[in-house]
């Protein structure tokens, strides 16, 4: 979704500007808490390692500026794209607590096999991406974090029914498609009900003063 909005947006609106942190002032918040999605708290750090994936993609093709132009009345494609991390972040976290209440966990090689490739992408990282400062244990967390919401899916997944008329498929694929359609939307319908009544509360101060420049 991200990539649609900044292709369609590249070269449109008006520039504007907000006042940012300084590198030394982000890095005395960088354990701040940024969000609280229930009992969980997203420091500014987790934040930025979802900053720093999205602007490893698009920031190669995309002059700095491009953040600052409008999406909509009183929101920048910089204020969009940070909310639309935090609301991917929450859904992950979401998930991972719901896991935790059905007792559904990474087995020790799954968890093994996150943080192994937590350390590749760590090891990979260019040296311009290093002063950000992510661990070890933080990379790790979010990757056993996101395989745990993985293996939340195939659970729900693993509910629905298998079984497809002839009207509904006419081939393999075409069943395998029908499937994978009742997966998705047995996942949509029990998240809407894990997300049910969870409160999610964001410091606004803290998130505008992030720049992703």
């Amino acid at each position: 979704m991200v990539a649609c909005v900044l292709a369609s947006s590249v070269g449109c609106g008006a520039k504007k500007t907000e006042k940012k942190l300084s590198t030394e002032q982000l890095e005395a918040k960088e354990d701040s808490c940024l969000m609280a999605v229930g009992d969980q708290e997203v420091t500014v750090k987790e934040f930025l390692f979802y900053v720093y994936q999205l602007k490893s993609t698009y920031d190669a093709s995309l002059s700095a500026e491009i953040w600052n132009y409008d999406y909509a009345e009183d929101k920048t494609i910089e204020s969009y794209t940070k909310e639309s991390i935090l609301e991917e972040i929450a859904q992950v976290k979401i998930i991972v607590e719901e896991a935790k209440k059905q007792k559904v966990a990474l087995t020790e090689e799954e968890a093994n096999e996150a943080s192994v490739l937590a350390g590749q992408w760590l090891e990979a990282m260019p040296e311009s991406g290093q002063s950000y400062g992510f661990t070890r244990s933080l990379v790790s967390q979010i990757y056993q974090d996101h395989a745990l919401a993985k293996k939340m899916y195939d659970v729900v997944a693993g509910t629905v029914d298998t079984e497809v008329s002839a009207t509904e498929a006419k081939n393999d694929e075409e069943k395998e498609a029908v499937i994978k359609k009742r997966e998705k939307e047995a996942f949509v319908e029990a998240f809407a009900g894990w997300k049910k009544g969870k409160k999610i509360v964001v410091s606004k101060p803290l998130l505008q003063s992030i720049s992703m420049e």
